[in-house]
């Protein structure tokens, strides 16, 4: 640490390097909190989760029961033991509550007072936080598998939503309308990512098995359809210009935009420059269950908190890093750098670092660290085996 600071102050030193070797060290020292707990409300599994991005403090949740629930997570006992709290909850007995399994929940990038949801129901419902109703609600074709708003966007308030259609929807909380549709997928779409770094940048992934990079300004098709060949002779036909072997259930740009992580149920993770389209070829672990053939659960991580969303148990749990907060659905495990860094508590069982998984688990996310600098994997592995890029 002292070495960090003595270099950083000669100007020898990225700036950005203290900061990734902190965090990858309280990455490290995961474990699961002994004292702090969130209420359990949902009475099946839970499927998406978010954290306000204002305060940080706010966490919202969806669940297979299609309740909704916000959580304080700050601790105002003053006690170190506490149990978060749900401040409000759209229940079953709610009059706008969704019929069917919530799939995503997103927090207003801007301001607490707004979030949305989706649903397998078909609606995308726009809520008032403070009166706790539906201020808009968009109803679609086909089941709404996700939803995403763009985090740096100032001169549109699009949402893009991902439909069991081929196309890929955008909602405009200004005008109210879903007219503008954008077409390149030959099946259901299954995730939708916006860019951190472009407000105009889209990426879709579908059950084609490929990842699409939209300019949404453009009336256009797709700016690319990225290659995991890059261009070179492909084994079979089918594989030509796909990014997986099999449906593409997850993406996630890395913080600066430089970069986007997919994830599919050909059990593989990659990465991709986003300004060339091209596969970088990192070696990540991915030998992962084949379980995941549904929507990839994705968790949430910033400087200072991590969400990671699993559906094995019906409980939410919090975990610490040093001081950073982590809130988590009893996970089987967290794996980043190759190594295994959480067990479950409630399985009474302990891994060590490189010891071999249970079969059975499943997979259920994939979570980008902030500043890039490693990925970290939320779910089950069959067998961590050898990296296969």
């Amino acid at each position: 640490m002292l070495n960090f600071l003595s270099c950083r102050e000669n100007g020898t030193l990225d700036p950005l390097a203290l900061v990734r070797a902190e965090a990858t060290r309280r990455t490290f020292s995961l474990e699961l909190s002994k004292e702090q707990d969130v209420k359990r409300i949902h009475a099946s599994g839970v499927n998406s989760l978010d954290l306000d991005p204002v305060e940080g403090r706010y966490l919202i949740s969806g669940g297979a029961d299609g309740v909704i629930a916000i959580y304080d997570t700050h601790n105002l006992s003053g006690t170190p033991s506490n149990t978060s709290e749900a401040v409000c909850t759209v229940g079953r007995s709610h009059r706008h509550v969704h019929k069917y399994s919530v799939e995503t929940v997103r927090w207003y990038p801007h301001d607490t007072g707004l979030f949305t949801s989706s649903s397998m129901d078909k609606t995308l419902k726009v809520w008032d936080t403070n009166v706790l109703l539906p201020a808009e609600v968009f109803q679609f074709e086909g089941t709404v598998y996700s939803h995403a708003m763009s985090p740096v966007a100032k001169k549109h308030c699009l949402i893009a939503v991902a439909t069991m259609t081929s196309i890929v929807t955008l909602c405009d909380l200004k005008s109210g309308s879903s007219t503008h549709i954008l077409k390149g997928h030959r099946a259901a779409v299954k995730c939708a990512r916006w860019s951190p770094r472009n407000p105009y940048l889209l990426a879709t992934g579908s059950q084609d098995n490929k990842v699409l990079l939209w300019d949404v300004r453009s009336a256009k098709s797709s700016l690319m359809s990225l290659d995991q060949h890059n261009g070179e002779l492909a084994t079979s036909t089918a594989a030509v210009n796909t990014a997986h072997n099999g449906h593409v259930n997850g993406l996630c740009f890395t913080p600066e935009g430089l970069h986007l992580l997919s994830f599919g149920t050909d059990n593989r993770l990659r990465l991709w420059d986003t300004a060339t389209g091209r596969n970088t070829l990192t070696t990540v672990p991915s030998r992962c269950s084949t379980c995941s053939v549904g929507p990839v659960y994705t968790g949430w991580w910033d400087t200072t908190t991590m969400c990671n969303v699993v559906s094995s148990t019906l409980t939410l749990r919090s975990c610490t890093v040093e001081g950073v907060t982590v809130i988590s659905w009893c996970g089987y495990l967290i794996w980043a750098g190759g190594r295994i860094m959480k067990s479950p508590k409630n399985r009474k069982q302990s891994l060590a670092r490189g010891a071999k998984l249970p079969r059975h688990i499943k997979t259920h996310g994939v979570v980008m660290r902030t500043e890039g600098a490693s990925i970290v994997h939320c779910g089950g592995w069959q067998d961590p085996g050898t990296a296969q890029k």
